[in-house]
């Protein structure tokens, strides 16, 4: 999971979760989520996303401010008995 602040938001998502980034240092030089890229930004999945990436949301675009990564034990992860 990734925890990202934006503003005063607090957004927990998947690594691999798409966010539209408009602005960041190096962004050209990332992995992309998808092949969608335009002159107003691209998709990078949230493991990829930096402090100070600059993100489009419904209120406007705003700064990433942090992020923090955790990883669940596979063990964890709930499993169907075939």
């Amino acid at each position: 999971m990734v925890t990202l602040h934006v503003g005063s938001d607090v957004i927990e998502c998947t690594a691999r979760h798409p966010i539209w980034v408009v602005r960041g240092e190096d962004l050209q030089r990332r992995p992309l989520a998808t092949k969608l890229t335009d002159k107003t930004g691209c998709w990078i999945e949230a493991q990829h996303l930096q402090p100070g990436d600059t993100l489009l949301t419904p209120a406007g675009e705003i700064p990433l401010t942090g992020l923090s990564t955790t990883f669940a034990p596979i063990d964890s992860c709930p499993q169907k008995k075939l």
